[in-house]
């Protein structure tokens, strides 16, 4: 009608639930929103109708976090202007599985070495965005100011993608090790897209390539869906010579095909180079395909908790701040077990990250904002302005050490956090004293006039030194594999050397 109303929402309005029966075998719209931005579960919820609400949420095609124009959620126009029951039928459905996404947000992941043309590429996504923001809180460490710590996400509103968040990674080696298990740690639950760039007037072009599929490639497959790849193959205007051009073109192509990849070749120095139509294309198709299975099949319980958390300020919450947490547009269960699982649930998809350490819980909202400010700063490069020398050349971190860099998080849930990404493991003190490691574990304290007995101890595989040791002495155990590549552009890549010393220390 003139309102936007639709047949569902006179039937809503109505409480006629046979009709809505009837309209659901016709395949209609239950998501259709009115000229107020009510959908037929805000309808029936302010009218009260409780058989109209139980049968919409049976149905599993209703958003029940879905905000109308003044941001009212159907259960707030329940709790204002509805009845008991319909409060009670919507706790009722907390357990109900809904096929509506809980999130529309599809991860873009762009890697690629320095100068291969990412920075471009990643100013062409955003400039054609509706809106942006740059997730995490910038902030002084130590006179450090990590303007880019290895990482930066942006929650991007495109025209053409959706809703995306696009990940750029910087391209130094030193942050690779750490890179991978940020990836790892994204995908958790579900897909996403890899852009890989590679500078085709690179010498070393091809080899750049196999390293990066070689990483993508480790942790696509570790994730629960399906990641689609793209390389993009920048500045190819400026071979001038047609048959070299024609040549390296045809090299990169043919690992392309031969890895399944999709692929674009571009000038990146241009916003509006050749080619970039193909690439939004080829991104748009493989954003929709990671969409459509993405984060569905969870309870009301679960989007309602995944609202919430939403709206909160912090980033970083505990299950008492939970627990606590104003309910006034959203449902969640009564007991702490209760929502432990609706938690776990979300844990599993890779939309929230949850730290468990004795008795303590902590509910990370977004993990872009902890993996930029955490990760970014201890794995930079020495030539980073965010690079802090915390580990010597041993890879031993004191944890009151790691305190004073991240004063503001729970020591606790920082450990936990690098622990659970494989980054790190507590080793003991008195190991060190039998090796030759306890002297440079302890030095900055003896320069400080004492030594901290019984002091927390963290390992970190990506600090280690790569320098080789002058010669190998008797006061160190000593022992070693020998791993060798059998065919031309394999890889281990750094994080399978990494996470292996983990396992043995």
């Amino acid at each position: 009608d003139s309102n936007g109303n639709t047949c569902l929402h006179y039937a809503a309005m109505r409480n006629h639930v046979d009709v809505m029966k009837y309209l659901f075998t016709e395949h209609s719209d239950f998501m259709a929103i009115n000229r107020d931005g009510w959908t037929p579960l805000h309808t029936a919820a302010f009218y009260g109708h409780s058989q109209a609400v139980e049968h919409l949420l049976s149905t599993g095609k209703c958003d029940p976090l879905a905000k109308d124009n003044l941001g009212w959620t159907p259960f707030k126009l329940a709790k204002e202007f509805g009845c008991t029951d319909t409060l009670t039928i919507l706790k009722k459905f907390g357990g109900i599985k809904s096929s509506h996404p809980i999130d529309s947000y599809v991860n873009i992941l762009l890697v690629g070495n320095p100068r291969a043309g990412k920075s471009t590429l990643s100013h062409v996504i955003k400039d054609t965005a509706i809106s942006s923001i740059v997730l995490g809180s910038f902030r002084n460490v130590g006179g450090v100011v990590p303007c880019t710590a290895g990482i930066i996400p942006y929650k991007l509103q495109h025209r053409t993608l959706g809703n995306i968040i696009l990940h750029d990674f910087a391209g130094h080696s030193d942050y690779y090790s750490s890179h991978s298990a940020v990836i790892e740690n994204l995908l958790q639950g579900s897909g996403g897209v890899f852009l890989i760039v590679v500078n085709i007037l690179e010498k070393e072009a091809v080899k750049q390539l196999h390293q990066w599929l070689t990483i993508v490639r480790n942790e696509a497959q570790k994730a629960l869906n399906q990641c689609h790849v793209i390389v993009m193959v920048s500045h190819v205007d400026e071979i001038s010579n047609p048959v070299e051009r024609r040549r390296r073109k045809e090299e990169i192509q043919q690992i392309i095909v031969r890895e399944r990849c999709d692929s674009v070749f571009l000038d990146c120095r241009k916003h509006g180079g050749r080619g970039v139509e193909s690439f939004f294309n080829k991104l748009s198709s493989a954003c929709e395909s990671i969409r459509s299975t993405s984060g569905r099949n969870l309870s009301l319980y679960c989007h309602m908790m995944y609202g919430l958390l939403e709206e909160r300020k912090e980033n970083i919450l505990t299950l008492s701040n939970i627990m606590f947490a104003g309910k006034d547009n959203y449902i969640i269960p009564d007991k702490r077990e209760d929502i432990l699982d609706v938690l776990d649930s979300l844990h599993s998809t890779g939309l929230v990250s949850v730290l468990k350490s004795e008795d303590k819980v902590w509910v990370v909202v977004n993990k872009g904002i902890l993996l930029t400010e955490v990760d970014g700063i201890l794995f930079a490069p020495e030539t980073f302005k965010e690079h802090v020398d915390i580990a010597s050349n041993t890879g031993i971190v004191s944890v009151s050490g790691l305190t004073r860099l991240f004063p503001k998080y729970d020591p606790d849930m920082l450990i936990r956090f690098l622990k659970n990404m494989e980054l790190c493991q507590e080793i003991n003190p008195s190991f060190l004293r039998m090796t030759n490691l306890h002297q440079l574990a302890v030095e900055e304290e003896e320069e400080g006039g004492r030594e901290r007995r019984g002091e927390r101890l963290l390992f970190f595989p990506c600090l280690l030194s790569s320098d080789r040791p002058d010669e190998m002495t008797s006061q160190v155990y000593q022992f070693g594999w020998c791993l060798q590549c059998t065919r031309e552009y394999d890889f281990f890549p750094p994080r399978y050397f990494h996470v292996l010393s983990l396992r043995l220390a």
